[in-house]
């Protein structure tokens, strides 16, 4: 099971005790989920959601209004659930998604501000639309190397019911980013500081746990490969390093002999293509003299090497 699913089934074990908090979390839950129906001129509602989700909010429709949802089901078990009949456009209403005037329905864009009245709601409503529309995104610690970053997101078809959602995060010190993407509007976090507050906003501790274990493992992993990496570099440098020092003295020895160099550079010399795999400091310890002593007399074998070329 994902992350992303722990998250919701962990959001699913929440009771309520109020009925304005089951009234928030169920209208964020069906604008996010759902779709408006009707039938022989009633109108209702039909959502897709996985089954422990469907089976929740089903179960927060009856509490509050008496409803009985009639869940999809699909091959692989509940898909979502139906409210359709005479009482369902009531439902709708109190709800916050339709308005009703007279003989005119008006679908509401923007919720009603009295759904997030109270701090308790508004946490409330975050979940519905959580378990509605989003999800969460983490790397798989399993992979070498991959581009997925953290990602937590809120999707709404709508731009105003987004931005409605911004300012309502905005209300408890969250600070999302909005982008459109294929038709949609998604309000999302990336930073994993914010993912996980957000989270804990929501009630999911043990998601947060869990979540800042893998944030620890990736932050050690990353550091251990970039040391290794640093490291291999290191070596591949001193290797090349060692390889052209090498074919500089053996081109001096081909050409006019290491006896004709001094004593300091032939002994340096002799030294470098005996001990070939030996790093600089070491070496430079073999022959009793300081690191950037030893690298001024390779330079000054190579310049000669290339002179006599």
């Amino acid at each position: 099971m994902s992350l992303n699913e722990k998250t919701k089934a962990e959001l699913c074990e929440i009771t309520y005790d109020q009925s304005c908090c089951k009234l928030a979390a169920l209208s964020a839950f069906v604008r996010t989920a759902g779709s408006i129906v009707s039938e022989n001129r009633n109108y209702g509602l039909t959502l897709s959601a996985p089954a422990n989700c469907a089976e929740y909010y089903g179960g927060l429709m009856q509490d509050l209004f008496n409803a009985r949802p009639v869940y999809n089901v699909g091959k692989s078990g509940i898909t979502g659930f139906t409210v359709l009949n005479e009482n369902s456009l009531s439902i709708l209403v109190e709800l916050g998604i339709i308005r009703v005037d007279g003989n005119q329905l008006t679908l509401v864009i923007e919720p009603e501000d009295y759904l997030v009245e109270n701090e308790c709601c508004k946490r409330a409503y975050v979940r519905g639309a959580f378990m509605g529309s989003g999800s969460l995104t983490v790397p798989d610690v399993k992979v070498k190397s991959t581009t997925t970053g953290y990602h937590l997101e809120f999707v709404f078809s709508n731009y105003l019911t987004a931005l409605h959602f911004c300012n309502l995060l905005g209300s408890v010190n969250f600070l999302p980013k909005l982008i459109e993407r294929k038709g949609n509007y998604i309000v999302y976090f990336k930073q994993h500081e914010e993912i996980k507050d957000i989270l804990a906003y929501m009630g999911a501790i043990n998601a947060v746990l869990e979540f800042s274990d893998l944030v620890v493992f990736r932050d050690v992993k990353n550091q251990t490969n970039r040391v290794t990496n640093c490291e291999i570099s290191n070596v591949n440098k001193q290797v090349e390093a060692s390889v052209k020092q090498c074919n500089a003295i053996k081109t001096i020895a081909d050409t006019i002999g290491l006896e004709n160099l001094s004593d300091e550079l032939a002994k340096t010399a002799k030294a470098r293509l005996k001990h070939s795999e030996l790093p600089l400091s070491d070496l430079a310890d073999l022959l009793g003299i300081s690191k950037s002593c030893l690298n001024h007399r390779l330079r000054k074998l190579t310049a000669i090497a290339e002179n006599l070329k």
